[in-house]
């Protein structure tokens, strides 16, 4: 799989947020947070989002990877 952000998996996946944050058991903020890498979601939140977006949880973290990567560049 290529490497994607969380907000790409999710777009990718044609979720809302708010459908994400409820399937999973979190907020739309804390996944818009997670999206925009300002927190890091808990192994048990990755392994929720590997679940939602059908990918593998190594997924998820590269993911919250890329988007660390992002920030620093930004930053």
């Amino acid at each position: 799989m290529k490497n994607y952000t969380l907000k790409e998996m999710r777009i990718r996946s044609k979720k809302t947020q708010k459908e994400v944050a409820d399937k999973i058991g979190i907020t739309i903020t804390y996944l818009s947070l997670m999206e925009c890498g300002k927190k890091h979601p808990s192994d048990r939140v990755k392994r929720k989002l590997a679940n939602e977006y059908r990918v593998n949880t190594i997924d998820i973290y590269k993911a919250v990877e890329k988007q660390e990567k992002i920030l620093m560049k930004e930053g």
